[in-house]
């Protein structure tokens, strides 16, 4: 059996979008309620981006 060729997905489609990207895991063993990316700049080298992060209702920090 021959399986089709895998096409390796293209991540800065994804990355780099100018919306923000919201995480939320419900299994995550952890304090953060959620999460948001937002895309600054992308380059070859890297990319930079702000994160912040949703604690709860009321408390949220930035990094």
């Amino acid at each position: 059996m021959t399986l089709p060729p895998f096409e390796i997905p293209d991540i800065t489609m994804f990355i780099g979008t100018p919306q923000p990207i919201w995480t939320y895991n419900s299994t995550q063993a952890s304090n953060d309620y959620c999460k948001v990316d937002v895309m600054v700049n992308m380059s070859r080298n890297g990319i930079f981006f702000n994160r912040s992060y949703q604690y709860s209702a009321k408390e949220h920090a930035s990094v």
